[in-house]
């Protein structure tokens, strides 16, 4: 675990603004199928939405949503942990109490 905290974090300054950009789109696509219940869909998209970028709080925290409307609530507990790491929101801080 703290192997995957050290990557992390190197991986952080290795995002540029086409990635951003990208990452963001697939943010907004996971987050439409979220809504219309295709939680499969949604987590695989958002999962790209991280690859772009991996400090996308915004991100990490529908796919803790996407995990959780899948039944997987241990997945969905570290996703929520992952966003609060990146950027301590509110709507993430409700949406982890639920």
């Amino acid at each position: 675990m703290r192997f995957l905290l050290i990557l992390f974090t190197l991986l952080v300054g290795c995002v540029t603004q086409k990635d951003r950009v990208r990452s963001d789109a697939r943010l907004e696509l996971g987050t439409a199928y979220l809504k219309e219940g295709k939680s499969s869909d949604a987590i695989k998209t958002l999962e790209q939405a991280i690859k772009l970028n991996p400090r996308n709080a915004a991100a990490w925290e529908k796919l803790a949503l996407a995990y959780s409307a899948r039944g997987a609530p241990q997945l969905a507990e570290e996703a929520f942990i992952r966003s609060l790491a990146i950027e301590d929101r509110p709507e993430t801080h409700n949406n982890y109490a639920l």
